[in-house]
């Protein structure tokens, strides 16, 4: 809760108990003087005078009824309107004067108290929190995006190495190493015997023959 909401909270709670106090107290008071005229059986000019005594009696209870109503909308001014807090201010300070008037001075002491809750919501600067906080906050609070970004790339890569396994050996030879290509031709020459390797080896085993004969 904000501060200038504290203060007009307390502000109104005892403007409204104040309010609805002088009016019971007003009230029970005229009902009371009432029925003590009627009791005694005055003449006219004595219920005549009654009348004129307490004549400001009901326009006391209505403007305290009305401050009534005041403090409520300054309750629901202040909690329901939290971006625009310098109308906010204003509205207390003048709904605030408001009520002290209609009260007959009655409501200075809940002024007392909005006053500085509308000096307060004038003054108040809503505080901001920068870009890079966010920032952190957010890889911080899902720190299973980057494992799950970084297998999506390894997934991304893969079929480009399966599918193009020679690539890196057809530039080899295009750039002009050759060693590998006569290497093959090499090595098959040795694994395959021709007729004349053949020939050779009986001639050889013929002459072995003789020797032990």
């Amino acid at each position: 809760m904000r501060t200038y909401q504290t203060l007009s909270l307390i502000g109104c709670i005892i403007g409204i108990f104040l309010v609805v106090g002088l009016m019971l107290l007003l009230g029970g008071v005229k009902s009371v003087s009432d029925t003590l005229l009627n009791m005694s059986r005055p003449t006219e000019s004595e219920r005549q005078e009654h009348i004129a005594t307490y004549a400001w009696v009901s326009p006391a209870i209505a403007g305290l009824f009305f401050a009534f109503l005041i403090y409520i909308i300054i309750l629901v001014v202040t909690f329901a309107v939290k971006r625009r807090t310098k109308a906010v201010g204003i509205t207390i300070l003048l709904l605030g004067i408001l009520t002290m008037a209609v009260t007959n001075l009655w409501g200075i002491i809940p002024f007392a108290l909005l006053l500085p809750a509308g000096i307060v919501a004038l003054r108040y600067k809503p505080r901001k929190k920068g870009p890079q906080m966010k920032t952190v906050s957010k890889q911080t609070s899902d720190p299973d995006s980057n494992l799950v970004s970084g297998s999506k790339n390894l997934g991304n890569n893969m079929p480009n190495t399966i599918n193009n396994p020679s690539k890196p050996d057809s530039t080899r030879n295009e750039s002009g190493d050759t060693s590998q290509l006569n290497i093959l031709p090499m090595a098959t020459e040795n694994l395959i015997d021709t007729p004349e390797d053949e020939q050779e080896e009986y001639d050889d085993e013929e002459d072995e023959d003789e020797e032990r004969n």
